[in-house]
């Protein structure tokens, strides 16, 4: 959303305007003051100097590094938001990887409700209730740990730069973006920094 957002702004108002000016200009307010401070500044997309390059192809997204200079470029080819691999790889999150999570915690509910009832010799309330607690315990503990083995399986270490849209780099991205919401933090979302810098940030001390 945040990138036809910043289209919009830049076919509208003919300024030169970015995604990253969102993030930067996070409220209405500021937004119109940072599109009046260029206006008035001369930097319209009338200025060719000022304006952003086209990241529609490899080509044009190298001429990025004159306007970011500091941020790498990637020369990786878009695929488009219809290609088949991408709409593969966009289906596996909902089609595949959910499904199979939930049919994993079914599986290893009734292995631990068999194993636990027969501790009890009947299958009674107490049975029951020592399964989903035990259960709920193992998911808290496998979750983030296969979610930190397909991070750095799928995407390795994070690299600054600049990649374009439904091109591998973002694919990869996304798809472990999505698999972020489906394997949740566990026992690790009471020690976040640990759990970061199993995923590879660099959090100093305190």
């Amino acid at each position: 959303l945040v990138g036809p957002l910043a289209l919009s702004i830049q076919d509208e108002l003919k300024v030169v305007f970015t995604a990253v000016d969102i993030f930067s200009s996070p409220t209405i307010r500021s937004v119109a003051e940072l599109v009046e401070t260029r206006i008035q500044s001369g930097k319209t997309n009338d200025n060719k100097e000022g304006s952003p390059p086209n990241l529609s192809n490899a080509s044009s997204a190298a001429s990025l590094q004159a306007f970011i200079p500091d941020m790498a470029v990637s020369t990786e080819l878009p695929l488009g938001n219809t290609h088949p691999w991408v709409l593969f790889v966009q289906a596996i999150p909902f089609f595949i990887w959910q499904p199979l999570y939930r049919l994993t915690s079914w599986i290893i509910f009734v292995y631990l409700f068999v194993a636990i009832s027969s501790l009890f010799a009947s299958r009674n309330l107490v049975s029951i209730v020592s399964t989903i607690v035990v259960a709920r315990l193992l998911m808290s503990v496998l979750s983030p740990i296969i979610f930190i083995v397909a991070k750095w399986t799928i995407v390795g270490q994070y690299q600054e730069g600049q990649h374009p849209l439904f091109g591998t780099t973002y694919l990869r991205w996304w798809f472990v973006n999505q698999l972020s919401q489906i394997l949740t933090k566990g026992v690790f979302k009471h020690h976040l920094p640990l759990y970061y810098r199993l995923l590879g940030a660099r959090i100093g001390a305190g």
